[in-house]
């Protein structure tokens, strides 16, 4: 959940003003962190060109890379520069990002370099509470350690724990312990997933998420993920576009379509989004009105 901003030292206040300002203020900043991190995982999962689903499936390079992607969507999102020294410069403030799997962010020994920093830089912590987990942290604090212990390349680790110390001091919570949306894949029972992954590549695969996923909105995404190819809908058009006495017991309905979002409200009260398909029955969608019925065999052409 959100955490309200509290009064600290003047260069993280600022950083957290900031941040708070580009993400729509207080009630959005844990949808904004989230949808971010979700991006960032997702792409280097690369679900529909590797057909994995899970953090856990990632190599140690590639969960590395994940912070790599966070800092470079974030530096998107904010349109903010890169600082001299550091990953951002928020405002005439340089910022380090700090990514973690576990809210355990390792802090490098030259942060103490009175040479290269006046003082332990201004860090911007980002991280999930442990592998694949859903929760999620997001801080704005001053590196300054609460332990003196460092690895063997002088680097030492800022805990979540150590930050709830010195909220209010040098540091400050944008979120704690935020949710984390799942990817859509991860919210289906182990026994369709392994039902779905059993099909042949393709169109099996995809016809097959649709019998485990009737009356559900299904992102994109998932379809591309389980079809593999370079037009991933295709099949979807091509079921969509079958007749009622189709083989097939279902047709796809698509977002992009204005009348196949009023159909998907009708039948199920869900808001199709313009980027998700839905499976529904042929025989629920023969109780929809004539007209909504031709606007949907025309938008399927």
């Amino acid at each position: 959940m959100g955490v309200m901003p509290t009064v600290v030292d003047s260069e993280v206040q600022h950083v957290e003003q900031s941040l708070m300002e580009a993400a729509g203020g207080h009630e959005q900043i844990e949808m904004y962190f989230g949808a971010l991190i979700r991006q960032s995982i997702d792409e280097v999962v690369d679900g529909p060109r590797t057909g994995r689903i899970h953090f856990s499936s990632l190599t140690p390079e590639e969960k590395k890379y994940v912070g790599t992607k966070v800092e470079i969507i974030l530096r998107n999102e904010l349109e903010v520069p890169k600082g001299l020294l550091l990953d951002l410069n928020v405002r005439g403030v340089e910022v380090d990002i700090k990514w973690s799997q576990s809210s355990a962010w390792m802090i490098p020994q030259d942060y103490d370099d009175l040479r290269k920093h006046s003082q332990p830089p201004v860090c911007l912590l980002i991280g999930t509470q442990t592998e694949d987990s859903l929760e999620f942290n997001v801080g704005v604090a001053r590196a300054v350690l609460m332990t003196g212990g460092r690895n063997r390349d002088g680097k030492g680790t800022l805990r979540a724990s150590h930050i709830d110390q010195v909220v209010g001091q040098t540091a400050v919570w944008l979120v704690r312990r935020g949710r984390l949306s799942p990817t859509f894949l991860a919210t289906l029972s182990p026994e369709a997933v392994a039902r779905i992954m059993g099909a042949r590549k393709g169109q099996a695969r995809v016809t097959q998420l649709f019998r485990e996923t009737v009356g559900r909105p299904v992102p994109r995404s998932a379809v591309e993920t389980m079809a593999q190819q370079k037009d991933a809908l295709r099949r979807t058009r091509q079921d969509a576009s079958r007749s009622v006495d189709s083989a097939m017991p279902f047709r796809v309905l698509s977002g992009a379509w204005k009348a196949h979002r009023e159909a998907a409200l009708l039948l199920t009260g869900h808001v199709l989004k313009k980027d998700e398909l839905m499976a529904v029955p042929h025989e629920a969608l023969a109780r929809l009105p004539s007209a909504l019925l031709s606007s949907i065999s025309r938008d399927a052409r």
